[in-house]
């Protein structure tokens, strides 16, 4: 989540709304080789799949929390675009994810139409290791900022997969060699937008995107206004039991792949719904 300047443009997160205490590890401490924060990411990945990385307290971390605020203000200048703008770089989904998804294009779990703009950037377009493809004027504008988040969040990642490998006994690097910066991969920025509600709007507790189960290795999520749901591992999925993540100011929540490593490491529940 990013600094406490955007949080201080959003409206508090609401009292009395059932919570997941996540595991908050400390990026600065990951970042120097402490054995005791080592072990405390090992356990959050086998216990959880997820946790909150606090960024706040170091330089690389600042630097990160600074990229992720230039994304929400890209953000917010892509999805003030007209319509049919947007429309003219839809995804082709199942074949293609890279684009503009208009929201009511999905069904969530209660069969209803989702809630959620989303935009996905493929970071081989933006680090070059593919043709350029055509996006939005906004993304266009901002491919260097673009880069420069997608480059420093993949260095925050090696710091996680780099504290594993030590934890699983493997080689260093092991882990983030299988997914370098100059190789080709389905690695995306996704930028979304769920829009607010209308006063009396009887949809108002409506699931803004279907429940899921993240591709690849790592997510590395920032929000501010709340809304991420997941269900703690061991109980059932029902309404009744999900539980809101708190964004936190200098923190980002990290989901760790669900077939990760044979099942060593394990992922908190089933899906997530809504942002």
């Amino acid at each position: 989540m990013p600094t406490a300047r955007y949080f201080a443009q959003a409206p508090p997160f609401p009292a009395n709304t059932p919570i997941i205490n996540l595991p908050i590890l400390t990026f600065s401490q990951l970042q120097s080789g402490n054995p005791i924060e080592a072990e405390k990411l090992f356990a959050a990945c086998r216990e959880w799949g997820f946790f909150l990385l606090d960024l706040h307290d170091s330089a690389d971390g600042r630097t990160l929390l600074h990229d992720a605020e230039s994304m929400f203000d890209l953000n917010t200048e892509l999805f003030s675009l007209d319509q049919s703008t947007l429309d003219q770089y839809a995804y082709n989904a199942p074949k293609d994810l890279t684009g503009y998804k208009r929201m009511g294009a999905l069904r969530t779990d209660d069969g209803k139409l989702d809630h959620m703009h989303l935009y996905s950037i493929n970071q081989d377009d933006i680090l070059g290791n593919r043709p350029p493809r055509t996006n939005a004027p906004p993304i266009e504008a901002h491919r260097p900022q673009i880069q420069a988040f997608i480059r420093h969040a993949s260095s925050a990642l090696d710091v996680i997969l780099t504290t594993l490998d030590k934890q699983l006994g493997l080689e260093r690097d092991t882990l983030s060699e299988l997914s370098p910066l100059d190789h080709e991969s389905e690695t995306s920025v996704r930028l979304l937008c769920s829009p607010p509600h209308t006063s009396g709007d009887a949809e108002h507790e409506r699931i803004s995107l279907g429940g899921h189960t993240d591709i690849g290795t790592l997510t590395l999520l920032f929000h501010v206004i709340g809304g991420l749901q997941i269900v703690p591992a061991g109980l059932e999925n029902n309404m009744e039991n999900w539980r809101f993540v708190q964004p936190l100011p200098g923190c980002a929540l990290v989901n760790m792949g669900i077939r990760w490593l044979n099942g060593l490491v394990s992922y908190c529940g089933v899906p997530c719904i809504g942002f």
